[in-house]
């Protein structure tokens, strides 16, 4: 399936997203080439650079990939350095002359790999630009020093979308100018003021500052740029190990499908792996929906353009099967994309509608909320959003920023699968309303 006579691993991922909303464009050099399970196996942080365009977002991909280079070149490793230009290179971007399109790049470091989304931050590519934080853990806002005296107002816009998103950690980087005069020195100290403002109001305290100049780090032209990017590194390494994927790897195999797509005739997954592993000649089937499907046996399973025996937790992958999945078949022949889809391991989940938990307002709500029973609200969950409808033992009850209530339940209008550790989020009328972690889901 993945010869190339018939899809080279090149256009592989790209293929997958053709057509779509969200355009992926997979790099050449830059990723750890090893086949080698057990350093597959490392540390694997998810991380998107946010914040408005022209920041220098992707400056700071460049900067990552000097620096993770460098340091993997100190332990006897060697891996190719991407340039700004390599990050920016999907043909959209060439087009607007910025970044427009969701980019994912590997760069590794002995126990760590790093899957890094550049995406766009202005709005007309929206979509594409909350595309790429869904698939993110970890965000990096990188904000430029210029002369404004107040940009929390984009601050807070990039924080809550990154909040809403799922983006459980964020640290920030000034992108510092060449000309630091004591003005400029200011500056970049009240932005990192702001910065830190705004972060804790939509739950991110104690947010990690530092002040960088991307432009020289990327090309490794100061050793004091090459130190300040050694602290962002050692940040994001310690930020993966703390809220590492180990638990998540225990689990049984659960895979998210955001795409799916014929290629030469065959059904194929684009996905990220939520927890677990899964290797070839394993048997999967899929979960969460009014669909019974029999049993598949996986056939193929492509990571970062190689195609590799197994993939692990937060991996994106391209996964191909023995067999075709029937239910899927007409879909896919049409060009359709059919969301909400879980690929698991075989009788290791449940679907279910009724959940009992509890319900927690975040910290950084801005406004008290008042439940009522049986209210209607939306459950947001891998991006997604479901019909809910949620009830309490007592109607009208307030609820404030950090408050918990007890003995919710939560029936979703369609099966789907929450495990313990899960949390929806809760909207009505895209209003951020609460979370709620559900206690009871079957295993």
């Amino acid at each position: 399936m993945f010869a190339s006579d018939t899809v080279t691993r090149r256009h592989f991922l790209q293929r997958l997203s053709a057509g779509g909303a969200l355009p992926l464009m997979l790099p050449l050099v830059g990723c750890n080439d090893s086949d080698d399970n057990e350093s597959r196996a490392d540390t694997i942080a998810s991380i998107a650079a946010i914040g408005p365009h022209r920041e220098g977002k992707t400056t700071f991909g460049a900067a990552l990939s000097r620096i993770t280079s460098m340091v993997s070149q100190e332990q006897q490793k060697s891996f190719a350095v991407l340039s700004a230009d390599d990050i920016d290179a999907a043909p959209e971007d060439a087009v607007h002359g910025m970044t427009a399109g969701v980019s994912w790049h590997e760069f590794s470091v002995p126990g760590t790999r790093f899957q890094f989304a550049n995406i766009p931050g202005v709005n007309r590519f929206y979509r594409n630009h909350m595309a790429g934080k869904g698939f993110a853990e970890t965000g990096v806002y990188v904000a430029f020093q210029d002369t404004s005296d107040d940009q929390s107002e984009k601050i807070r816009e990039h924080m809550f979308n990154a909040r809403r998103q799922g983006i459980e950690q964020m640290l920030a980087v000034v992108n510092l100018r060449d000309d630091q005069s004591a003005r400029a020195s200011e500056q970049a100290a009240t932005l990192e003021v702001q910065l830190k403002r705004e972060a804790a109001r939509y739950g991110y305290a104690n947010m990690a500052v530092y002040q960088v100049n991307l432009e020289r780090a990327a090309a490794a032209a100061d050793v004091e740029s090459q130190q300040q990017m050694r602290q962002v590194l050692a940040n994001l390494q310690l930020t993966a190990l703390v809220h590492t994927m180990v638990q998540r790897r225990a689990l049984p195999f659960m895979l998210n499908v955001f795409r799916m797509r014929m290629i030469d005739g065959e059904p194929v997954l684009l996905g990220q792996v939520e927890r677990g592993s899964v290797a070839v000649g394993d048997s999967v089937a899929f979960i969460g929906r009014d669909v019974a499907e029999n049993p598949l046996t996986v056939r193929s399973i492509e990571h970062f353009n190689r195609p590799v025996s197994a993939a692990y937790t937060g991996e994106m992958i391209g996964i191909g099967f023995e067999q075709s999945p029937v239910f899927e078949t007409a879909a896919l022949r049409s060009g359709r994309r059919a969301p909400g889809r879980i690929l698991a391991q075989t009788g290791a989940y449940s679907p279910s509608s009724n959940f009992v938990g509890r319900l927690a307002v975040p910290e950084f709500s801005a406004a008290h909320v008042k439940l009522y029973n049986n209210m209607e609200v939306t459950a947001h969950r891998f991006g997604r959003g479901v019909t809910a409808r949620v009830r309490f033992e007592s109607a009208g009850r307030f609820l404030t920023p950090g408050a918990t209530l007890q003995t919710a339940e939560l029936m979703l209008a369609e099966p789907t699968v929450l495990l313990p550790d899960d949390s929806v989020v809760l909207m009505r009328g895209g209003q951020l309303m609460a979370e709620f972690t559900a206690t009871n889901s079957a295993v």
